[in-house]
């Protein structure tokens, strides 16, 4: 098998965190935000299970973030939320699977 090098796209729900702090949103996450009309999130994170929760909000909640959208990509500003919490930025960018928690309401990654 040879590889061609082309990355590889996935429709499952993913959140990518860039090594600049970044929150990348992939097609099949922003179907969901989308379907759910949602366009600010505050930034949660729970440290006993190293998650990071998206709690959609209005523009005019405090801590509200506003969730941008190109080519079909969401994209969301992460860093000053990333380092508050003390979760490193890393060297690479990572990506993680995304789940809508029904009751609470949230989008949810678990960073291991």
């Amino acid at each position: 098998e040879t590889f061609t090098g082309a990355r590889v796209v996935t429709k499952e729900p993913r959140v990518t965190i860039l090594k600049q702090g970044n929150f990348n949103f992939n097609t099949g996450t922003m179907q969901i935000l989308r379907a759910k009309n949602i366009t600010h999130f505050q930034l949660l994170y729970d440290r006993d299970t190293n998650r990071i929760a998206f709690k959609p909000c209005t523009k005019t909640d405090e801590g509200a973030y506003a969730l941008r959208e190109v080519k079909g990509i969401g994209q969301l500003s992460g860093t000053s939320f990333l380092k508050f919490c003390k979760i490193p930025l890393g060297e690479q960018t990572r990506s993680y699977p995304a789940a809508w928690n029904v009751e609470q309401g949230m989008l949810i990654i678990d960073l291991g």
